[in-house]
């Protein structure tokens, strides 16, 4: 016989086909249906009923930058310079990505960062600048400035120069008064 076959989901219609069944078998009806939100769904059709859990798919790795940091902002040539990042993995699974430091536009250093899923650090890198000027540190889209001055010109230290060699003073006869 023909009859209808009404597939609800969490207790509301959700599809419905028409089946023809020849006495005395079976037939298989195949459903297809989609739903956006991750969690728990009863599925039934008729007196058969089973629970589907759709989960939300996973992100790969992501990772996200904040907090760039140039310290101190002032320094000698010569002097190091101390850039620090905050790098996140704000995705499902754990990954690595290549931390690419730049200088006033030019690659300067990089580290490869590893980090689970939800997890975070702070990269640093140690900048040791011997020319003076101006610089813009670029890291993840985020930017910092530091200044160089001129080192200062070394510090003559005196040498010891030998004394003049010192000619005893010389008393008069003792007991003689002038």
């Amino acid at each position: 016989g023909s009859y209808l076959a009404p597939l609800k989901v969490n207790g509301m219609v959700a599809d419905i086909k028409q089946v023809n069944v020849p006495a005395r078998s079976s037939v298989d009806i195949e459903f297809t249906i989609a739903r956006q939100e991750a969690g728990p769904y009863i599925v039934s059709l008729e007196q058969v009923q089973a629970t589907l859990n759709v989960v939300k798919p996973m992100e790969p790795a992501k990772f996200r930058f904040s907090l760039l940091t140039a310290a101190p902002p002032s320094v000698q040539a010569g002097q190091a310079v101390i850039v620090t990042i905050v790098a996140e993995n704000v995705g499902d699974a754990r990954g690595a990505q290549d931390v690419i430091l730049t200088i006033n536009n030019r690659e300067a250093a990089r580290q490869s960062t590893a980090l689970d899923a939800k997890a975070g650090k702070i990269v640093v890198f140690q900048i040791i600048t011997k020319e003076s000027g101006d610089f813009r540190v670029a890291l993840g889209g985020l930017t910092a400035e530091y200044k160089v001055a001129p080192a200062p010109p070394p510090v003559a230290t005196p040498t010891a120069a030998a004394a003049p060699p010192t000619t005893p003073a010389v008393a008069g006869p003792a007991g003689k008064d002038d």
